[in-house]
């Protein structure tokens, strides 16, 4: 997904992991082709940044309801194939 992509994105929608994403430990905290739907958005302000905030999205996966945080560094690992139709 690109960083426009990422920005337009609305609670609803559905991503999918197109790679692994590895934790700390070197273990896989997000398979490749597991769906997850962004669940929560929320723009965080931090002294120092400007006036932009940054954007998060709380996605979770759709077969086992496990979590993570999306951010525009991790977002080119996803790939939008739902969008929820603005009313």
């Amino acid at each position: 997904m690109t960083k426009r992509e990422f920005i337009k994105l609305k609670e609803g929608d559905v991503v999918l992991a197109i790679r692994h994403i590895f934790n700390e430990k070197g273990q896989i905290a997000i398979a490749e082709n597991s769906e997850w739907e962004v669940k929560e958005i929320a723009l965080e302000h931090f002294k120092g940044q400007g006036r932009k905030p940054m954007k998060t999205a709380l996605i979770e996966n759709l077969s086992d309801y496990q979590q993570f945080t999306l951010t525009k560094k991790n977002s080119p690992y996803f790939m939008l194939v739902k969008a929820q139709k603005s009313n």
